[in-house]
């Protein structure tokens, strides 16, 4: 009987690690050895209780056939972040793209590996940056932002008063070995916003290849840089009992243009009251915040009851705001539609050039959307375009500027290439390495629609001339797509004086002649906003 009960005991034990394959899945994940257990359990010796990493791979990423149990490792778990820190699951692992595959040397410096699982371990480290000679905006706000290059990713902001000629500012939010921007900026003329220099002073600092807990120094100067601030939306929950350990996310979409400004996912709801943060708003904008809570657990939008999902309205005439939402049943159909993001590896011979991509769905021809770097900022880098349907074909279109040229010339002149994919149900994901498969691509220049004496390819205001008029003068701008557009007058407390155009317009040159007959003397700011892009300048009526 006894060699019974241990017969059973042991083939029980046996087929329960045939099935989870314990002994398998450190070996599933990059650098899997260097917290063993502890990547996926809160006891570091495994077993029991699964952290945040291990519950995310539990309920999405194990294999489901032969050999049941192990990890699927790849760009859509790598690209996630279990723990809300900030920081995907490939960076703490060392494997940003999640191109990792069982068996080959692990990636990256196994010393900068930290726990994907859990928050209170990551490998952000902090950046001081000392400021001098400040005496110019002493009682003034400095706000300051610091932008993953590589990405364009948000990681850290910051406000404060300027109380002093010299003072440091503390930022955790550097991963070693990556490189960002640190835009920052003082109001100088104390309305709450960004304004273009010179109204504001406004900086931009690099840090290429951070080495971890970096020193910058910073002397009050006047060669300023434009840095297109961007606004944010924090959203306040609470009551949020009904999807505790369930996904959200949300997203903030221009009511005017129907464009996507940002999005923000969370992969595990843990507490009742929290906030999510949502970046890339514009000034002056009415937004839709639309989020779901996955009820049904399939890592997918569906639409109300089987999922939960609502939609509020916010602005941004003051800047950043702050929403308060409770849980309720007020449901409404979001339409959620997904991204594709696509990660760039061995792009070293593009360096420092123009890089633009678009993505157009192939059964009509449509440009879903399209993003730029003045710069390759890297060897790898990853960009993003929302607006990705399942069920649905798509060609990414893209090129190097290889002969600075600033426009797109056919291969081999500029590098270009074409990949298409099918959109599966949820976000997709693409990793393109640089090879000399040069395809033309066709790109949609921008060209001359009257006939004037510019044509360039990109969104650009000019000057006002003449400046300063009396009571005419005309404004130049270049559309480089096919967007609502909109051109404003406002005076120096920000209000609206004058409409000069408000309607769907296809790129190219444009100028408006604009008559101030009835306005006073003084400076104005005339806006042109198309799509999700702002330009301001400003101009003076001189009678």
């Amino acid at each position: 009987m006894k060699k019974f009960l241990f017969a059973i005991l042991f083939t029980l034990v046996f087929l329960t690690s045939q099935a989870e394959a314990r002994p398998h899945r450190v070996g599933q994940i990059p650098n899997g050895s260097k917290n063993s257990c502890a990547n996926c359990h809160i006891n570091p010796a495994g077993g029991g209780e699964r952290n945040d990493f291990g519950k995310l791979v539990e309920a999405r990423f194990l294999d489901v056939v032969s050999p049941a149990g192990n990890v699927q490792w790849g760009p859509a778990i790598a690209h996630l972040d279990a723990d809300g820190d900030g920081v995907s699951n490939g960076l703490e692992l060392q494997d940003e793209f999640g191109m990792w595959q069982s068996g080959q040397v692990n990636p990256g410096n196994s010393s900068l590996v930290s726990l994907p699982g859990l928050n209170s371990s990551n490998p952000l480290t902090p950046v001081t940056i000392n400021f001098s000679d400040m005496e110019p905006h002493l009682n003034q706000t400095l706000f300051i932002r610091i932008v993953d290059i590589a990405n364009s990713s948000e990681m850290g902001r910051r406000s404060e008063s300027i109380n002093s000629s010299e003072f440091d500012v503390v930022l955790q939010a550097i991963i070693p070995g990556r490189s960002y921007f640190i835009d920052f900026f003082a109001d100088a003329n104390s309305n709450g916003f960004y304004d273009p220099p010179p109204t504001d002073h406004t900086w931009r600092l690099e840090l290429n290849n951070a080495s971890g807990n970096d020193v910058l120094d910073f002397s009050h100067n006047t060669s300023f840089t434009d840095i297109d601030w961007q606004y944010t939306a924090t959203i306040n929950f609470s009551s949020m009992n009904p999807h505790l350990n369930q996904l959200i996310e949300l997203r903030a979409v221009d009511q005017l243009t129907g464009t996507e400004a940002g999005r923000s996912r969370l992969e595990r709801i843990t507490t009742n009251e929290f906030s999510m943060l949502l970046t890339g708003l514009e000034a002056d904008r009415d937004y839709d915040i639309e989020f779901y809570a996955d009820l049904n657990g399939d890592g997918n939008y569906d639409p109300p009851p089987v999922d939960h999902a609502w939609k509020i309205n916010t602005s941004t005439n003051l800047g950043s705001t702050e929403i308060n939402f409770s849980h309720n049943t007020d449901f409404h159909d979001i339409a959620w539609d997904y991204v594709i993001t696509v990660d760039f590896t061995e792009m070293s011979p593009h360096i420092d050039q123009l890089f633009e991509l678009r993505v157009v769905e192939q059964a009509s021809a449509t440009e879903i959307g399209r993003t730029r770097f003045d710069r390759v900022p890297g060897s790898a880098f990853s960009t993003t375009v929302s607006g990705i349907e399942p069920g649905k074909s798509y060609n990414i279109d893209f090129y190097a500027d290889l002969n600075a040229s600033g426009q797109y010339d056919p291969p081999p002149t500029d590098h270009a290439w074409r990949i298409n994919f099918n959109a599966a149900e949820g976000n997709n994901f693409k990793i393109f390495s640089h090879n000399t498969n040069f395809t033309d691509i066709e790109w949609p220049d921008v060209t001359s629609v009257d006939g004037d004496e510019f044509t360039v390819n990109e969104f650009k205001l000019f000057q006002n001339y003449p400046n300063p008029f009396n009571p005419e003068t005309t404004i130049k701008f270049v559309l480089n797509k096919n967007q609502h557009t909109s051109l404003a007058i406002y005076d120096m407390l920000g209000r609206e004086t004058v409409v000069l155009l408000n309607e769907f317009l296809t790129s190219g040159n444009y100028s408006i002649r604009f008559s101030a007959e009835n306005l006073p003397s003084g400076v104005y700011l005339y806006r042109l906003k198309s799509g999700s892009s702002t330009k301001s300048k400003k101009m003076i009526l001189l009678r």
